[in-house]
């Protein structure tokens, strides 16, 4: 989450404006060393999604060469998931013990399922003139999906073949929908291009089943007269991923009880990682069988890969934090994660209009200091980035010391 509202610290913007292909580049790029030319374009690539296909293993490929390398970026939103389903363990067993019934937990996980669609859709419409119906971002994805990852996380007997068997089918039916529904093809004017060629049409960019489904259910819904009827989503998402991101969560899930009912910590995060390797392990087979790792329709073998990375993430983390003696040292970030709905739609609603008053501002600094010639003047995203990630974060002290946590 810190990464994702800082925006990379910076980096995104600042690799961005130091690319060769940037309307803003100047002699100062032209000057720097070859060496330098290549950490750039390395964190230019880790701070961007890329165009379409995520990652992949490649034949004679390894983890650390693959044939198609992923990017962190495309990591903030599958974590972001995870950690939702790594929450839902924990409040059960607290609404448990308070004693309320089943219909009660549901009750309220629906709630917070419209809650935060109806957030999502409230973040899509600010620009517009009239309420604008998406469900792509990741709030309304989680809405979309989180009251049934509860109901399959209450279902009685043995959790983890529940929870098994309930992912296996849910990707299984994705897939079969992404195969099976007629794809469309897309209008000649809005073609992607520059789109990797892939193998497997039916995941082919505009041209899929989600983006059939998305062309007759968002048509459903008024939308801004400046954008007219809809054909397409510009980054080639679609509604449909909430399907296979639900099965994100519910990793997430039996990750939670993990952490809740292991005994002994050794045990616990051998169980995480162990969890996190079946989950790449599996993605190489489901890779040839059934397409592409593609993060922006959540493709089944992006799900485990995806999946896995962030498990494994959980499994270091829980080592710093837990087994070692660190727990001082993420503090600072648990104050961001107990209360990470609030600052992510500060960052959405006004993290822009933040970093142009910094710059507004505190401007002269850098002009004192010489710090808006040659390249130096790149770095001033980087400065701006921080300075609106340390205030957006002051904010989420303040409201911690204060017992103020913005949950749906």
């Amino acid at each position: 989450m810190i990464i994702l509202v800082g925006g990379a610290f910076g980096l995104g913007k600042t690799t961005a404006e130091f690319s060769p292909d940037s309307s803003l580049q100047s002699e100062a790029y032209q000057i720097l060393q070859p060496e330098t030319h290549e950490w750039l374009k390395q964190m230019h690539f880790h701070t961007h999604h890329p165009d379409w296909i995520s990652f992949g293993w490649g034949k004679g490929a390894t983890f650390y060469r693959p044939a198609t390398p992923f990017s962190w970026w495309d990591m903030i939103q599958p974590a972001f998931m995870f950690m939702a389903g790594v929450s839902i363990p924990f409040a059960l067993k607290s609404r448990t013990r308070k004693g309320q019934t089943n219909g009660r937990i549901l009750g309220h996980a629906a709630w917070r399922s419209l809650v935060l669609v109806g957030l999502g859709v409230f973040l899509y419409s600010v620009k517009y003139s009239r309420t604008h119906f998406d469900f792509m971002n990741v709030l309304a994805q989680i809405g979309l999906g989180y009251f049934f990852v509860y109901l399959i996380a209450l279902i009685p007997g043995k959790k983890y073949l529940s929870l098994g068997i309930a992912s296996t089918a849910i990707l299984c039916s994705y897939s079969v929908i992404m195969h099976q529904m007629v794809p469309v093809e897309p209008p000649v004017e809005d073609s992607s291009e520059n789109v990797e060629p892939i193998q497997v049409d039916v995941y082919k960019r505009d041209a899929n089943a989600g983006t059939r489904f998305d062309r007759w259910l968002l048509n459903l819904f008024p939308r801004p007269s400046e954008l007219g009827p809809y054909q397409r989503n510009n980054g080639g998402y679609q509604t449909l991923n909430f399907l296979p991101s639900m099965v994100t969560m519910l990793f997430g899930v039996i990750c939670g009880w993990i952490l809740l009912d292991t005994p002994g910590k050794g045990r616990m995060v051998s169980g995480i990682f162990l969890l996190g390797v079946l989950l790449l392990a599996l993605s190489i087979p489901v890779e040839s069988l059934d397409g592409p790792m593609i993060k922006k329709i959540w493709t089944s073998s992006w799900t485990l890969f995806s999946g896995g990375v962030v498990v494994v993430i959980l499994g270091l983390l829980v080592v710093l934090f837990d087994l070692m003696p660190l727990e001082k040292v993420g503090r600072p970030i648990a104050v961001v994660g107990m209360n990470s709905l609030a600052i992510y739609m500060m960052s959405q609603l006004f993290g822009g209009w933040l970093r142009e008053q910094i710059a507004t501002h505190l401007g002269w600094i850098a002009i004192a200091l010489g710090l808006n010639e040659g390249n130096w003047v790149y770095y001033q995203y980087v400065a701006q980035y921080c300075i609106a990630l340390a205030i957006l974060w002051s904010i989420c002290v303040y409201m911690h010391r204060k017992q103020i946590y913005l949950r749906p």
